[in-house]
């Protein structure tokens, strides 16, 4: 399980902490509370384009494009592709801009979510096909550089302009352009290399069936992501608003790194596993993942409770000190929902769109649905929730991952 292959998986993890721990910092010091709570908002829809319109086309490519017979081909059909796409998120941003759903209500903060939301689908997409490729060193660059200008350009662009939100949202547009960019000429690179004959021989299935099944599953990823935020914007004020998005930012450090370095470091091995040596090799390994996680969430949380006293006035300045309040029920929310992308990842291997699809649904009505009611309940009810999230979801999407409920009779042959 363990091999030198995890030096670059530990630097990439390393560089989005102390990106984060950054962020953090900086935020505090240079962006009001309300200010930061308008600009979750707009984050919480900078991923439409990577959960709905392009979803099934990250899906494939992340799958597929590593095995292709001819990489450079599969390319250029995936991009035709993905135009499509684009435009129907182009029209998508441009109804919610007229229905004023997007934050802030203004012209500009359409346009930049549009760029941001389809330039960061394009980077997903080719970030994960260099996963896929087991190129570890060449994804930490790709890490370093998303991880550095997320951060800080759109903290630069308040700093130096001090025109608020537009600050923050075009700057984290020039980052999604930057980010793709650099993504995509790798790949391009990439593409060039002969492909393994055992990686060759699988044939992928077809761009319009991920594209249909996965619509409807980055819907309700994309709730699963946004639903804090969205909760929150209607159970507090503004700028409570403001301290549950830093918090959050906090909280989902831990989790989200450690399933994203067990994710890339097991995934290529997944589909080794299930290719030369069967179903039974494949679901020990994933299931080896799964505790891994669980234990790095529990010493995360509890590392995370000692650390919360030391920050007041080091890395959160006082503005800010509501927010550690937050912290750790979140922490326990992120660590389900970072729990079940490990979980439907192992669909993805097992090439089972429509699985993943119920098994998405499953998870979302357990997160998501519960974070809504509570909401409408009563804060503190919310907040008790997120508390006990990750256990209320991990456990029953485990087992209904082991027993396979939601798989079609024709899916299990």
């Amino acid at each position: 399980m363990f091999s030198r292959d995890w030096l670059p998986i530990a630097a990439s993890q390393i560089v989005a902490v102390v990106c984060g721990l950054a962020g953090v910092h900086l935020t505090t010091r240079w962006v009001r509370p309300e200010e930061a709570g308008t600009y979750g908002l707009f984050l919480s829809l900078t991923p439409l384009g990577a959960m709905l319109t392009h979803a099934g086309l990250i899906k494939h490519f992340s799958r597929h494009w590593v095995g292709a017979p001819d990489r450079r081909s599969y390319l250029r059909v995936w991009l035709r592709a993905s135009l499509w796409a684009s435009a129907v998120l182009l029209a998508g941003v441009l109804l919610a801009g007229a229905a004023r759903l997007i934050q802030p209500r203004t012209g500009w903060a359409v346009a930049a979510l549009f760029i941001a939301t389809s330039a960061g689908a394009y980077a997903q997409s080719f970030q994960l096909g260099v996963q896929s490729a087991a190129r570890y060193w060449t994804d930490f660059g790709l890490t370093f550089f998303g991880s550095t200008t997320r951060t800080f350009v759109p903290l630069l662009a308040i700093w130096g302009t001090g025109a608020g939100v537009a600050a923050l949202a075009g700057g984290y547009a020039l980052h999604a352009v930057g980010f793709a960019g650099l993504a995509g000429v790798v790949v391009l690179r990439l593409s060039r290399n002969p492909v393994s004959g055992s990686a060759a021989g699988e044939q992928p299935a077809s761009l319009r069936a991920y594209q249909m099944v996965f619509l409807f599953h980055g819907a309700l990823v994309l709730v699963n992501q946004g639903v804090v935020r969205w909760s929150a914007s209607f159970a507090f004020d503004d700028a409570t608003l403001g301290y549950i998005t830093l918090a959050a930012n906090l909280a989902a450090v831990g989790p989200s790194l450690a399933s994203g370095a067990l994710w890339q470091f097991s995934y290529p091995r997944l589909l080794a596993q299930k290719r030369d040596a069967g179903m039974g090799p494949m679901q020990r390994l994933a299931d080896l993942t799964l505790a891994l996680y669980v234990l790095a969430c529990l010493g995360g949380g509890l590392l995370l409770a000692g650390l919360l006293p030391l920050l007041p006035g080091t890395l959160v300045a006082n503005a800010y000190l509501p927010a550690l309040r937050f912290v750790l029920p979140l922490f326990s929310f992120y660590a389900g929902l970072c729990g079940l992308t490990l979980l439907q990842g192992e669909l993805l291997v097992l090439d089972r769109p429509r699985a993943a699809l119920r098994f998405a649904a499953l998870g979302t009505a357990l997160l998501a649905g519960g974070t809504l009611a509570f909401a409408l309940l009563s804060p503190a009810r919310l907040i008790a929730w997120w508390w006990y999230s990750f256990a209320a979801a991990l456990l029953p999407l485990w087992i209904a991952l082991r027993r396979g409920w939601w798989i079609d009779r024709e899916e299990r042959t």
